[in-house]
């Protein structure tokens, strides 16, 4: 057989990919099969929908005031506010829709119009529907008949709760919108009575804009009463602040700027008189230890600069007068610088305590000033604090009285002349659409979950194999009447169907005639055997020697059609205990030779794989013009996968409507494990009915016209 073949699992790949990129006809097929049911999904759901839109539904009615924020707020008085005026910014904008929404605001209106008492809004008032009382029924039957021991609600809580729930109710009920570019409010309340929703709108307005007053004289109140305690605070504190500067300054009369400039003037003299000072002590010093360390007389003379000495230190040397009274001057000398010495000194020690005392004298009346001054700034700030305050306080209470809203109704609601729900032909598309939406689904769905083959076409863009051929469903009952019903029929859709996969088979390769063929499947009941059977019928047509032999020795299902000796057969060949003209039967009747598997207990695949079988295969090569072998389903056992690789052309049944495509996926790879090659797919049992039902009437009813449902082949 040939060994060159492509790879299923690249078809398989390319199919899905396939599947993926265009729309699946499988499903359009499936829409067109059931567009009457659902179109009968569409009616039933636009017969509902009209049922509720005319009978159910009810008429709800819509009213909308509008109202306008000022932009500029006249004022009575030309006097600054202490209630901030709204902006028109979009935070602004939006604050206010809150505002118009809040429970407060629709508490005040649910309390003018006493709507806790309108069943509309108060669900306690309304009767119970079927549903409420289905369920209450149902949790009476089971809960206790023992009386509850608990206390009753509170009257208060309950009358609170009640009111809660119509707030919601109307909140439900209310759309509050500003129109673009505007400063302008759209109150839009839906209700059940025209003239209630205009009444309700303009009630909300009002309340809003009668809500601003209110909000500005309660605030314009309570400032009045801060003001008034911040000025009396304001006033006791610049009192004391005042007394607190006055005691500072009479304990402290001399601290003032001037007399810390005129001490500090003082104190900058001082210190220039002690730097001069410190530059004559250290002069004084200098001299003094000159005079006292020096030795010679004349050095005392150079050191003393004196005149006289450098006149008697020539001849003192040698002359007693001379030196006695150059000594006597010398000493008059150092004595003198002594005392300019120690008199210095005293100046310096004297100007440094004076510069002492009058640094600590600056610091600290530094110290004094600046605490008055701080005394004094805080006497000076609750002065301010105390002005602004008393002013702010006269201003606020001459605009008691005169607040403005900051908006203002410019169109009260209109009583509506119609409801704007319910939508009649909306809702009628709706349904209708929603209807033919499920049944589009259903249909999908059904189709998705048949992931099976129903045309050869769509069995080739699945695989990517050749289909040979397409074989309907027989109608016989018992099984050794099959092949009897293609000689009776010889012309039925059926029989030309079998010639069809015949020609297939046999013009698969032009050059060579194929002499075994291996028949097989992906799992049991999808008419492999009958397919070899009829097969085999059809080939002795062309006056062809033809064996069927029996691969699925663990099943033996041509004993169901012929009456074998199931003792012995292949199997008793291939132990040696029997010769093939021994274990091969003659069917005279339909004109081919059957060699059936016999009995063992030996392991099949074992078999197969043996030197034995191949031999076997290479003497009925030169007896028979066509070998038929019947292999078991690829999925349940390995013996056609051996077999595969030793046959000139095998066959894939696929049972229409049944075989799934990762059965059939899984089966031909199984195939490709080995290195062989599926040279065609049958599609099997095609039901002509079935057919109809799935949308391929057209293409197939005429020519399965004679097949009907009622066989069923393992």
């Amino acid at each position: 057989m040939p060994t060159e073949h492509h790879s299923h699992a690249e078809s398989a790949a390319h199919s899905r990919d396939s599947d993926e990129a265009v729309i699946d006809l499988r499903f359009l097929r499936a829409l067109w099969r059931d567009k009457f049911i659902i179109l009968a999904f569409g009616l039933v759901a636009m017969l509902a929908g009209a049922y509720y839109a005319y009978n159910v539904a009810t008429p709800i009615y819509s009213a909308t005031a509008q109202v306008m924020r000022n932009n500029q707020t006249s004022q009575i008085v030309d006097l600054p506010s202490v209630i901030g005026e709204l902006s028109n910014d979009s935070n602004a904008m939006g604050s206010e829709i809150q505002v118009i929404q809040s429970r407060v605001l629709l508490g005040d209106v649910v309390d003018q119009l006493n709507l806790v008492e309108d069943p509309e809004f108060n669900g306690r008032l309304r009767e119970p529907s079927l549903k409420v009382r289905i369920k209450s029924a149902i949790m009476s039957w089971f809960s206790s008949e023992q009386p509850s021991s608990a206390a009753p609600p509170d009257e208060e809580v309950v009358e609170r709760a009640i009111r809660d729930s119509v707030i919601s109710a109307l909140r439900a009920h209310l759309n509050v919108r500003n129109l673009p570019t505007t400063s302008v409010f759209n109150i839009t309340v839906t209700s059940e009575s025209p003239q209630k929703a205009a009444m309700i709108a303009d009630t909300i307005a009002r309340q809003y804009v009668q809500d601003q007053i209110d909000v500005k004289r309660d605030s314009m109140k309570e400032a009045i009463v801060w003001l008034t305690d911040q000025v009396g605070q304001l006033q006791q504190d610049l009192e004391q602040s005042e007394i607190r500067v006055s005691e500072f300054q009479s304990a402290n009369p001399m601290i003032t700027p001037e007399v810390l400039a005129g001490l500090q003037r003082q104190l900058s003299s001082v210190r220039d008189r002690l730097e001069t000072t410190r530059a004559e002590a250290r002069d004084a010093s200098a001299r003094l230890a000159l005079l006292q360390n020096a030795e010679s007389y004349s050095g005392k003379a150079a050191v003393s600069g004196n005149a006289r000495l450098e006149e008697l230190s020539a001849t003192a040397s040698f002359n007693a007068a001379d030196a006695a009274e150059f000594d006597r001057i010398y000493s008059d000398i150092v004595t003198d610088a002594q005392a300019n010495q120690a008199r210095q000194s005293s100046n310096l020690t004297a100007l440094q305590n004076s510069e002492t005392r009058l640094s600590d004298q600056i610091e600290r009346q530094g110290q004094e000033l600046i605490q008055l001054q701080q005394l004094t700034r805080e006497a000076e700030a609750n002065r301010l604090l105390y002005q602004y305050f008393l002013g702010r306080l006269k201003e606020t209470s001459a605009q008691q009285g005169i607040q403005k809203p900051d908006s203002r109704i410019i169109a009260e609601a209109v009583v509506p002349g119609g409801p704007i729900e319910p939508r009649k032909s909306f809702i009628l598309v709706i349904y209708l659409a929603m209807g033919l939406g499920l049944g589009v689904a259903v249909t999908l769905l059904r189709e998705s979950r048949k992931r099976v083959f129903h045309t050869a076409p769509e069995l080739e863009q699945a695989t990517g194999e050749q289909v040979l051929g397409q074989v309907p469903l027989i109608s016989v009952n018992r099984r050794r009447k099959f092949l009897s019903y293609f000689n009776e029929h010889g012309t039925s859709a059926a029989a030309e169907a079998i010639r069809n996969l015949r020609t297939s088979i046999l013009l698969s390769n032009v050059d060579t005639d194929p002499q075994i063929i291996m028949v097989t499947s992906a799992l049991p009941g999808e008419g492999k055997t009958s397919i070899s059977l009829t097969l085999a019928l059809n080939m002795t047509g062309l006056s062809k020697r033809v064996l069927v032999m029996e691969g699925d020795i663990r099943r033996r299902a041509l004993g169901e059609y012929f009456d074998l000796d199931q003792e012995k057969g292949l199997m008793s060949v291939l132990g040696g205990t029997a010769s093939l003209d021994d274990v091969i039967q003659r069917s005279d009747e339909f004109g081919f030779d059957i060699l059936g598997s016999g009995k063992t207990t030996a392991n099949a695949a074992d078999v197969v794989s043996s030197q034995n079988f191949n031999n076997l295969l290479t003497e009925l090569r030169s007896r028979y013009d066509h070998i038929i072998i019947d292999t078991p389903p690829l999925l349940i056992v390995p013996d056609s996968r051996i077999v595969a690789k030793q046959v000139d052309r095998v066959v894939m049944v696929v049972k229409w409507n049944q075989t799934s495509r990762s059965q059939l996926f899984e089966a031909l790879d199984m195939i490709e494990s080995v290195n062989a090659k599926v040279d065609g797919l049958v599609l099997n049992q095609i039901s002509a009915s079935g057919m109809k039902r799935y949308g391929y009437g057209d293409s197939y009813g005429s020519y399965y016209a004679y097949s009907a449902s009622g066989y069923y082949d393992k």
